[in-house]
């Protein structure tokens, strides 16, 4: 199979990992961060801007720092921006004793690239961090059975959330913050769990899939609505006010999904990511908020299908997808040492706008 059109950014093979978010608060430019890291204690956070013009990935800053980098957050402050890490000093610790940090960088504008070698204030605790997910002034952390809060401006680290059971089958995974709504979405090993800022139930999903889930991505365009994803063939959709069963079950034959997002412009584009190095691209007409497929005239509703796979686009499994902020059309996701950007065909632009 030949490779897309699309754009990448290659690390070298010391990487073993790389993760890729979209930037937002950026007006006017695509910007995306890349997470990479090796068990070498060697981690970088490279800046990228996307044109859509050539979706060639100009890089804007470089930051490395001498740490085994586990997830990390950019947020935008009035001042600049503020990054947030966590990870492990070296290979010895992995597993054992996490670090965390908070910082602030910033870069270059007019075309000049930022290189720094960051050393962070470094806190360490005798605990696993797994994951984190930014909400307005905090970051959530997760271990395998708590969730933690740090505050961005109080510069504190406390727990907000035991699991009661401290069991393999009771694990915690994927984190998700809405900022509209004020919900916390929680994976626990094959079940979803939702809860309010003060980590109040609000909801559950008992047995969302037969494995853990891998990913839980929300629709910020309509209240309640939610995707899934765990290490198999199926994407499913849910609906909070009935959270029985999903309301849509998107199968792909063709390998496991592992990552899904929604385009927080189109919702029913949904981007996802499999095992074999693909890309797809579905459309989730039937739960879309779109006004033209919510009008009361007689135009059917679209049938749900997939619009694009971009097959062996990256050579290894996709571990992260996102889209672009600031531009509709414009997707990123990340594999082993490589990201791969690039831009929706034209004929699927008109098909989403008409």
């Amino acid at each position: 199979m030949n490779k897309e059109e699309g754009n990448f950014y290659t690390f070298g093979e010391h990487v073993g990992k790389t993760r890729v978010r979209s930037l937002s608060g950026e007006e006017g430019a695509s910007i995306f961060y890349i997470l990479a890291t090796s068990l070498a204690a060697k981690s970088e956070i490279v800046v990228v801007e996307i044109a859509e013009a050539d979706f060639n990935p100009a890089v804007l800053a470089i930051f490395r720092l001498d740490l085994i980098l586990t997830d990390a957050v950019i947020l935008r402050t009035k001042t600049g921006h503020v990054l947030f890490g966590i990870g492990y000093e070296n290979e010895e610790k992995l597993g054992k004793e996490s670090v965390y940090f908070s910082q602030e960088i910033d870069w270059a504008t007019g075309g000049q690239k930022t290189e720094v070698a960051l050393r962070p204030t470094l806190k360490s605790k005798k605990i696993s961090f797994t994951g984190l997910a930014a909400a307005n002034d905090c970051v959530y952390l997760t271990s395998a059975f708590e969730v933690y809060r740090f505050s961005l401006a109080e510069l504190k680290l406390e727990i907000c959330f035991e699991s009661p059971k401290k069991k393999w089958n009771a694990t915690l995974g994927p984190l998700r913050f809405d900022p509209k709504n004020k919900r916390i979405f929680l994976g626990q090993k094959t079940s979803l769990l939702v809860f309010d800022e003060a980590f109040q139930p609000v909801a559950s999903i008992d047995k969302a899939h037969d494995n853990a889930l891998s990913c839980v991505d929300i629709n910020v365009n309509k209240t309640g609505q939610l995707l899934t994803c765990a290490n198999e063939p199926f994407l499913k959709f849910w609906d909070l006010r009935n959270p029985v069963k999903p309301n849509l079950v998107h199968n792909d034959h063709n390998t496991l999904l592992c990552q899904a997002s929604f385009n927080s412009f189109y919702d029913q584009l949904v981007l996802s990511s499999a095992f074999n190095g693909s890309i797809s691209i579905f459309s989730a007409n039937s739960i879309s908020s779109s006004v033209f497929l919510r009008t009361s005239d007689e135009r059917q509703i679209p049938d749900n299908h997939v619009l694009k796979t971009f097959e062996s686009a990256l050579d290894d499994h996709v571990n992260s997808v996102a889209w672009s902020a600031h531009d509709a059309w414009i997707f990123a996701a990340g594999a082993a040492n490589k990201v791969y950007f690039d831009l929706l065909p034209q004929k699927i632009k008109f098909e989403t706008m008409f």
